[in-house]
């Protein structure tokens, strides 16, 4: 090989070296296990979590255990669920550390990354960015440096995710072809009361009026007012177990201070709300209140219902 081919590939080689130095994102790597955040979740009274596109939400240490938070309201979340979304960032280990040149590449530049905020309970915050996931592991940044870690396990996909899907959706208590009996009132006043020995037409007809298939959740409304505007009540029996189904009705005075500008909202919505005992944590919205209109007139056709 002549001398000008050798100077050529190494002139090639150098350039080369160059540009990927320049544009690989990262600088020099260096093996590093360590232990890169470690929280006492012992000392722990809740962990925050902002993650692009998923709503915002927390985890809080209460008297009965961990609970769910978020737009506001409690959610049901089960110790295990509690316990694998604590785990992710309780105790992170780092692989290997970097200096980073372009974090996006790795999910870590602002809008990108998902951003987890632990609260001890002498006031002490500790904060973790979570970035894109790999077959190695987690890409991670402490906040305020530059090094970049690549972290053992998926932490992103543990908290990443749409925690309302925890929220029940379910009103009624049990499958409406298992109610034993059942008792529907307007205040004080008795309108109906229904076992099987009467046939399972009326059983319909109350589903038509406390719907079984799912209703939209009405967040709009203060439950604060609740027992000022019962509407109607259904009690549920289930062998020995009750359960209550009771209607409010609404104005646009009864909104929270937040919504009650919003006039629109309370025209597209029929003025009552469903709640349950079996999911106390939440109100439903009415679609349709034709059957509803004349039990709050008092009428009540033979036809439809009758007092047993």
């Amino acid at each position: 090989m002549k001398n000008k081919h050798l100077v050529w590939i190494f002139l090639l080689t150098l350039v080369l070296g160059s540009l990927l130095a320049r544009f690989w994102p990262f600088g020099r790597s260096t093996a590093l296990q360590r232990p890169l955040l470690q929280v006492d979740t012992a000392q722990a009274v809740a962990l925050n979590v902002l993650a692009p596109g998923y709503p915002p939400y927390s985890l809080h240490r209460e008297a009965v255990g961990w609970i769910l938070l978020v737009d506001n309201r409690v959610l049901p979340i089960t110790a295990q669920q509690a316990s694998s979304m604590l785990g992710a960032t309780a105790k992170v280990n780092s692989i290997q550390v970097f200096r980073s040149r372009h974090p996006d590449s790795v999910g870590l530049s602002p809008g990108q990354y998902l951003l987890a905020t632990w609260t001890l309970a002498d006031g002490r915050r500790y904060a973790l960015h979570i970035g894109k996931e790999t077959d190695e592991g987690s890409w991670v940044q402490l906040p305020g440096q530059q090094a970049v870690f690549l972290a053992s396990g998926r932490l992103r996909s543990k908290l990443a995710v749409d925690v309302r899907q925890f929220r029940n959706a379910a009103m009624w208590p049990w499958p409406l072809p298992d109610t034993d009996s059942f008792a529907l009132w307007r205040a004080d006043t008795l309108l109906v009361r229904w076992h099987p020995a009467d046939g399972d037409s009326l059983l319909r007809w109350l589903s038509l009026i406390a719907p079984t298939t799912p209703l939209p959740f009405a967040d709009f409304f203060d439950e604060t007012r609740a027992t000022r505007m019962e509407a109607l009540r259904i009690e549920l029996f289930r062998r020995d177990t009750p359960a209550t189904l009771t209607l409010y009705q609404w104005e646009h005075t009864n909104l929270p201070e937040a919504l009650q500008g919003l006039r629109p909202i309370g025209h597209a919505l029929a003025p009552y709300v469903w709640h349950s005992s079996a999911n106390p944590l939440n109100y439903f919205a009415m679609r349709d209140t034709l059957l509803i209109g004349p039990l709050l007139a008092g009428s009540l056709t033979d036809s439809t219902a009758h007092d047993q």
